[in-house]
């Protein structure tokens, strides 16, 4: 049977690095697969428009324009497994409601239930567990959405599987990078890169409030760089807080492929100082760029660093001084690579098969 993996997000957050490492592995087990998101695949062109350029205006007409677009390959592929990839942002309640009423045996793939920036708002939520309780199968990523499904009574099929493993290619050619690009990188100091969202989910905020705590000595050693969407302007807000303390550099936009290569391979320290999260896909490429991360105590990350302990600090959530002082610790002690045994660990290929048998068997 043909897989379908429909990504409305695709390459403007990184998510076709995860569609094409899952596409990978589906094919390598003997599924016929295809994507369908706003990136080329192979030689075709983008099979969507990218509903998130432009202004308001713009964005609501990209997603009218979809609408048709989506439900004609949600038909044109009923008999096919149809995966869409789940952020629990505003367009996927939407379009899973178009894919609940189009295809007899939905699959989600789901990053996040609800969107972190609104778990508070109550309606959104009941509203999101009122179309996952329709939903015929579920693939999720984390002990952190296993425990949201059992809280909603999920009654459909449940997949586990961990993160796929990144295998897009690591090039780049700085001679078409953007300058911005280039010069975010600081030649004299230890590059500490914040990429994504800027979010207070992801703990935007502690990193502003521990450089303003931490000493003097050791920031003169640091450099920060804040890349990717700054939706709701908090770095824009607050970069003016540290620019006198630490060498800082700021991209806020989305950030493209090869910029990302480049960001990646030249930082020395990727920081992820996450309230909560049921998977990242930021964690997946630091790991595939041979990165030491800064992860807080949240459940997914604690559970990450036990398994692969010498990828990455882990500090408790919130706590500035704990922050502070692993700052403190690479400037002074160096920051050590990866142990070969946690590389092979992680690499692990037999950690797919049970998912891959379970997938075969529902469809």
């Amino acid at each position: 049977m043909k897989i379908v993996l429909f990504d409305v997000i695709g390459q403007k957050s990184g998510m076709d690095y995860y569609d094409t490492a899952f596409y990978s592995q589906l094919r390598s087990n003997g599924f016929d697969a295809e994507i369908h998101s706003n990136y080329s695949v192979g030689k075709g062109k983008p099979f969507i428009t990218n509903i998130y350029e432009g202004n308001k205006v713009k964005k609501i007409f990209n997603l009218l324009k979809l609408l048709p677009v989506f439900i004609k390959d949600v038909c044109r592929n009923r008999k096919s497994a149809y995966v869409y990839m789940a952020f629990g942002e505003w367009v996927d309640m939407v379009l899973i409601c178009l894919l609940l009423v189009f295809h007899p045996k939905p699959i989600l793939d789901v990053h996040e239930f609800v969107s972190l920036d609104k778990e508070g708002n109550r309606k959104y939520t009941k509203v999101f567990e009122m179309l996952y309780k329709h939903i015929y199968a579920l693939i999720y990523h984390s002990e952190r959405s296993e425990r949201y499904l059992d809280r909603i009574s999920f009654g459909g099929k449940r997949l586990y599987v961990p993160h796929f493993k990144y295998e897009f290619p690591k090039s780049y050619n700085t001679l078409e990078l953007n300058e911005s690009v280039i010069n975010s990188i600081s030649s004299h100091h230890i590059n500490i890169l914040f990429f994504g969202h800027m979010r207070k989910s992801k703990g935007i905020n502690f990193v502003f409030d521990s450089i303003k705590k931490t000493e003097a000595d050791v920031l003169k050693r640091l450099h920060f760089i804040f890349a990717g969407n700054d939706a709701h302007l908090i770095v824009k807000k607050r970069i003016g807080e540290i620019k006198e303390l630490v060498s800082c550099s700021t991209i806020l936009r989305f950030i493209e492929d090869e910029e990302l290569n480049y960001l990646f391979d030249n930082t020395d320290i990727v920081l992820l100082p996450y309230e909560e999260v049921s998977q990242s896909g930021i964690l997946e490429a630091a790991v595939y760029f041979r990165k030491k991360m800064i992860l807080t105590d949240i459940p997914y990350f604690k559970s990450f660093s036990q398994q692969y302990p010498s990828f990455s600090y882990i500090v408790e959530k919130g706590n500035i001084t704990a922050l502070s002082t692993v700052y403190k610790e690479i400037c002074y002690n160096g920051i050590k690579a990866y142990m070969q045994q946690d590389i092979e660990q992680f690499y692990e290929t037999n950690s797919f098969k049970v998912f891959f048998q379970q997938l075969r068997h529902i469809l």
